[in-house]
């Protein structure tokens, strides 16, 4: 029997020894252009340590002197992304952010399909105007802390809270509440259909046609009665774009620019 288990157990060591296990990156602000000093890398590196424990998706800085003899900034940012095997989980969720000092490149690369959901081309915009502000200026620490706080903001507005504020909404109607919007409607409804049935009802029909005769009929009120209604319906399509994600081939998003 101990010698059964010793087989057992060394079968299941080397199952566990083959599967892949996936360390993510957690090397979140790189300078090799040394615009920042350590103390503001810490303070960015912790800020992204807390947004991506709540978000699950990897945020990188990567401040670079030149392109490294890439075609463009974006296949620079590729290329960075997959070398250092960046991101988040096994679809390596993240966004990147790479600057090019010498001609003052940038892009934002999103990657993995939460992050490219997130990320939306309007989101990026908004997060391009935040921190280009201050990059104009060179005032680089805080163009940072400006993108950081904008992708924080773009993060909490993409949970879906849809569900639970539709349960809050219902578990605050009150009996009255319900009243009015049950109970009201039909009784309003039933009053305007009496009053219009009592201003058609015949009062006093004549016995004899005297009233009826030549000279003797006096219209008092006139009223339309329409049996059928015509109705033509034309459909125009609704617009329910709220803003998508260009994605390539690779599976990056791209938003990229001059600082």
């Amino acid at each position: 029997m101990k010698k059964l288990q010793k087989i057992l157990i060394a079968v299941m060591l080397c199952v566990l020894s083959i599967i892949p296990v996936h360390a993510d990156n957690t090397e979140w602000v790189k300078d090799d252009a040394g615009v920042l000093t350590q103390e503001e890398i810490d303070a960015l590196n912790s800020q992204i340590q807390t947004i991506t424990d709540t978000s699950k998706v990897g945020i990188y800085i990567r401040l670079k002197p030149d392109m490294d003899g890439s075609a463009s900034i974006e296949d620079y940012a590729e290329t960075i992304y997959t070398g250092e095997d960046l991101g988040i989980g096994n679809d390596h969720d993240g966004l990147l952010l790479v600057m090019s000092f010498d001609q003052r490149d940038y892009d934002l690369a999103a990657y993995g399909s939460r992050a490219n959901d997130i990320f939306t081309d309007h989101a990026k915009d908004q997060i391009e105007d935040e921190m280009l502000a201050y990059f104009r200026q060179d005032d680089w620490y805080d163009g940072l802390d400006a993108m950081l706080s904008e992708t924080e903001y773009q993060l909490q507005m993409y949970s879906p809270l849809s569900e639970q504020n539709a349960g809050s909404r219902s578990a605050g109607f009150s009996g009255f509440d319900l009243f009015l919007l049950f109970g009201v409607p039909p009784l309003l409804a039933l009053l305007i259909v009496w009053a219009i049935a009592s201003r058609n009802k015949t009062k006093g029909i004549a016995v004899s046609a005297d009233a009826y005769a030549t000279g003797h009929l006096n219209l008092t009120r006139r009223q339309d009665i329409f049996t059928h209604i015509t109705r033509t319906v034309t459909h125009i399509p609704r617009n329910d774009d709220h803003g998508g994600t260009s994605v390539n081939s690779s599976g990056f998003s791209h938003s990229s620019g001059k600082f």
